[in-house]
């Protein structure tokens, strides 16, 4: 076969293609004319298409719509059948187009994306007051745990204001996100991955804020000698158990109050206080120049001092301790990668213990 008799075949296949999926959409229509779905106890005719047909529901109320509107659109219909408009295109353009609109907009629409069609269709579309104020009245946010306690899972819904200030919020942090030296093929340097770490950084400078400290801290209970490097859990205040190294992590920066306890009562406990002195924090600061060390970072915000000995065994002293954000923080305790001071100059290095030195850029043109 010549390549003009393949393209030719192809073309025939569309439009049996489009000619029975019209078939599926008076089908539908006819079923939904007669309520089919409450033979089968479902919401709508959409929650019955979806079930049958095995389609998402979003993709199922399109399906429905089109087929109540393509009864008065024959212009569209007898493109779709003729192969000159996909079942895609067709979806969107009975969202917008009227028995006085469809001739010209089906001359545009076989011109432009999908995406396009369907943009125009929904900046077409009135919301109603009604539909608003129940998603103002819909909104919510809440989370809960996985069963061996290692992930959170976050759920919400907000009106479509409020959820677009929060996606560009977080989308312009995670823009400036770090991601882990030859991590772009991992999940780790995914645009989702530093969503997450971008609400992570939004709680963390809220929380900072709080001017009641002692509300706003999360309290972790841990035993010296997991402390010490023995492979045992702590627990969040809630009762939650935390990993060894998550918790080694936390202990880096933070305030520790000491609990005696003796046969498991408490026998005592001493006052609080920061592992790092504010004159400490002062003079590390400037000689880290107020910048995580990682070669080619330099973020300000939600920098942590880090233990390159950890607590207790290495002490809290300016050679034992390196500015890093958070993001690089968890890339040492989690992902294994090292620090070394020496005569004032932080080095690191991978997991391997290879010198991690930054990709030079491309060499500038010459001649």
């Amino acid at each position: 076969m010549t390549t003009a008799e393949v393209m030719a075949g192809l073309d025939l296949a569309q439009t049996e293609v489009n000619r029975a999926q019209r078939a599926l959409l008076r089908a539908i229509l006819h079923c939904d004319l007669r309520r089919t779905y409450l033979q089968d106890d479902c919401r709508d005719t959409a929650h019955w298409v979806s079930l049958r047909l095995g389609v998402n529901l979003w993709k199922a109320r399109r399906l429905v719509t089109c087929a109540a509107a393509l009864e008065e659109l024959p212009v569209a219909e007898a493109a779709f059948l003729g192969g000159l408009l996909s079942l895609d295109k067709l979806v969107e353009l009975t969202r917008l187009a009227t028995p006085e609109t469809e001739t010209e907009l089906l001359t545009w629409a076989r011109r432009v994306a999908i995406a396009t069609i369907r943009d125009r269709a929904d900046e077409a579309r009135r919301i109603p007051q009604g539909a608003v104020k129940d998603a103002e009245q819909r909104r919510s946010f809440g989370w809960w745990w996985s069963d061996d306690h290692t992930t959170m899972h976050l759920e919400g819904s907000l009106p479509a204001a409020e959820g677009a200030k929060v996606a560009r919020a977080i989308d312009r942090l995670a823009e400036r996100m770090a991601v882990a030296p030859g991590s772009e093929g991992d999940r780790t340097g995914t645009l989702d991955a530093r969503r997450a770490d971008a609400l992570v950084a939004l709680a963390a400078e809220v929380i900072s804020q709080d001017p009641d400290p002692d509300r706003a801290t999360v309290v972790v209970h841990a035993d010296l000698a997991m402390l010490l490097g023995a492979e045992v859990n702590g627990v969040f205040e809630g009762g939650r158990p935390l990993s060894a190294e998550e918790i080694a992590m936390l202990v880096c920066d933070s305030r520790l109050q000491t609990v005696f306890e003796e046969g498991g009562l408490v026998t005592g406990i001493g006052s609080a206080g920061r592992l790092i002195s504010p004159n400490l924090r002062r003079a590390l600061e400037r000689r880290d120049r107020f910048r995580c060390t990682f070669p080619g970072c330099g973020r300000q915000a939600h920098l942590h001092a880090h233990h390159i000995v950890p607590w207790p065994l290495g002490p809290t002293d300016l050679d034992n301790l390196a500015l890093v954000c958070s993001f690089h923080h968890r890339l040492i305790h989690k992902g294994g990668w090292h620090i070394v001071i020496k005569d004032g100059m932080t080095d690191w290095f991978r997991p391997d213990w290879t010198p991690y030195i930054p990709r030079p850029g491309p060499l500038a043109a010459t001649g």
